[in-house]
């Protein structure tokens, strides 16, 4: 008998260990979450647009997700404060997925995003977008 209470209680022990292990994670991995920046809506006849970012705009990396329906981007350029732009291009955007890109240079403080895109359904999309400092 006093076996089997021995084995409940390490087994217990390892349990709580183990579930406190799990709870502490979320809170470690939570220094590295996307930020929401902002929210370009685009229908058929409202193709292009720019965002001004607000804040520093210093991030690593920046990411789009499409929200509503698929969006096909003709060109999206990155502009930073010190003049240079990055350009990401011609690029299509699934509904609900995320992509990533790194952002180039020593000194990453955006401007501005400009889009030049269209929904690929019959209803508005739009793109969110998130920045990693």
């Amino acid at each position: 008998m006093f076996r089997t209470f021995s084995k409940k209680l390490a087994l217990g022990f390892v349990a709580t260990t183990l579930l406190a292990g799990t709870i502490a994670v979320p809170s470690i991995a939570g220094s590295n979450d996307w930020e929401r920046v902002d929210e370009v809506r685009f229908t058929h006849r409202d193709q292009e647009h720019s965002v001004s970012l607000r804040g520093d705009g210093r991030f690593d990396r920046i990411a789009f997700r499409a929200k509503g329906t698929d969006i096909r981007c003709r060109d999206v350029r990155i502009i930073y404060r010190n003049g240079h732009i990055q350009y990401i291009g011609e690029r299509r955007f699934n509904e609900d997925h995320l992509v990533r890109f790194d952002l180039n240079g020593d000194d990453r403080r955006i401007s501005e995003v400009h889009f030049d895109c269209r929904p690929l359904g019959q209803n508005h999309g739009r793109l969110v977008i998130r920045g990693r400092r």
